[in-house]
């Protein structure tokens, strides 16, 4: 009877070079990913402070400009915008309005802010007008939206 090792292929080895070749940089990779656990230290984007009335005049001058704006936030279907002066939100006038580009506007905390003086971090984009074209410019990439302290308020218009 046959034995039934002599019925399978023989085994194929890579030659010795090869395997060596191959095994260098796996063990360089393994190497350069030990560290010290430590993560490189990032440091924040800065953001320059501006009014919402500066995005509406001046627009074309900060475009592209990441922003620190305090204003009315309005947050609704279409129509998610920061307003300069609480008149300005009351009659949903869109030109002293800047657009937001809010990726969940459905956020709890979002919503109880909804109506708020609230200051938002984001970049400024002077040609986009948001829905219909109907805004100033749009804030886009938000990264901050939070209450602004109420001694800042300031009308502007």
């Amino acid at each position: 009877m046959r034995q039934l090792s002599s019925l399978m292929p023989p085994k194929s080895r890579a030659p010795r070079g090869v395997l060596v070749i191959m095994l260098i940089p796996m063990a360089l990779a393994v190497h350069a990913c030990r560290g010290n656990g430590e993560l490189p230290q990032v440091n924040p984007p800065s953001y320059e402070s501006v009014t919402v009335f500066d995005l509406v005049t001046k627009g074309r001058a900060l475009d592209s400009a990441r922003v620190s704006v305090d204003g009315w936030l309005r947050i609704e279907f279409e129509g998610n915008a920061l307003y300069a002066t609480r008149d300005a939100f009351d009659g949903h006038r869109e030109k002293d309005a800047v657009w937001l580009d809010l990726t969940s506007p459905k956020d709890p905390k979002l919503a109880s802010l909804n109506g708020q003086y609230v200051r938002i971090k984001a970049r400024f984009e002077a040609y986009e007008h948001g829905h219909l074209g109907a805004y100033a410019g749009a804030l886009r990439e938000i990264n901050d939206i939070s209450a602004s302290p109420q001694s800042e308020r300031t009308n502007v218009f």
